[in-house]
């Protein structure tokens, strides 16, 4: 699972933070799905996202995502090499 690029897991029922964490150790993970999923509206999946190397991140349809004060602006912040979330690029704008 190393050399992982891309990981659709949507619609799995994650429902804490700490269910990514093994994918922390994969540096070829690109593009993740974790769109339809119960995970918590906290701010430590961030910690875990944070760690890999992200260009596409899907977290749709997630209490996070709805819960999360300025979500899409927070997570395009913080997981830096993003280039699009949620089927929407990310800009400068």
């Amino acid at each position: 699972m190393q050399k992982l690029a891309t990981f659709n897991i949507s619609g799995n029922l994650l429902s804490q933070s700490n269910s990514i964490a093994p994918l922390v150790k994969n540096a070829s993970l690109t593009c993740l799905n974790l769109s339809n999923n119960p995970l918590p509206e906290d701010l430590e999946l961030f910690e875990y996202l944070e760690q890999i190397p992200l260009l596409t991140l899907f977290l749709k349809d997630t209490k996070f995502s709805r819960g999360v004060p300025s979500y899409r602006k927070e997570t395009i912040c913080r997981v830096k090499k993003l280039t699009f979330l949620d089927e929407r690029p990310v800009t400068n704008d």
